[in-house]
């Protein structure tokens, strides 16, 4: 159980938007249903679609640039899941928010499918546990976008996972979105 002040360190108030939009609310007529089904592997840039942790994102507030996703865990999962837990690792919630920031790029941005992401920064802040037996989300709310020349080049946001109606993380992250041309003539000098 989150407590008061707790859950105010993980949404301040700007941000509330993103996480209340329909959690745990019974009483709206808008039925938010995700699939099981993992996204394809190319928005994620994985090349094996066991590592890919999440299903197709859902826009939640196309104005206020508010996305949801279901992360996917495979229970039996080499890495994640190489000794016994009751819980989703933190490793896997950091990774499903990247591919998360990955997808959203790509499906509603326009970011090419050539170029290269560079994670800038990346932090966390939970306050209870995932379990693995119930449905878990992440929803982000892209705070800052760059363009140059048209074309996205830089993004921020942050996530809120929760479960059960419950917020029980925060992460933050920034990356950029390199043209592969762009890329390939900067390694040239190095």
């Amino acid at each position: 159980m989150i407590l008061e002040n707790q859950l105010e360190s993980l949404i301040p108030q700007e941000a509330h938007d993103a996480i209340v939009y329909n959690i745990g609310n019974t009483n709206t007529s808008v039925k938010i249903d995700l699939s099981n089904e993992r996204i394809d592997k190319k928005f994620v840039h994985k090349n094996r679609v066991e590592n890919v942790l999440i299903a197709h994102p859902i826009v939640l507030s196309e104005e206020k640039k508010i996305y949801r996703t279901k992360i996917i865990a495979d229970l039996n999962h080499t890495f994640f899941f190489d000794h016994s837990l009751g819980h989703l690792p933190g490793m896997l919630l950091l990774e499903a928010a990247r591919q998360f920031g990955t997808t959203i790029s790509h499906l509603y941005f326009n970011a090419p499918f050539d170029a290269q992401f560079i994670l800038h920064d990346l932090s966390s802040r939970f306050t209870a546990g995932v379990n693995s037996v119930d449905d878990a989300f992440i929803d982000i709310l892209i705070t800052d976008i760059k363009m140059k020349n048209d074309k996205l080049r830089k993004m921020s946001g942050i996530g809120y996972v929760h479960q059960n109606g419950q917020v029980v993380g925060k992460i933050g992250s920034s990356w950029s979105i390199i043209p592969g041309r762009v890329l390939e003539h900067l390694t040239k000098f190095h």
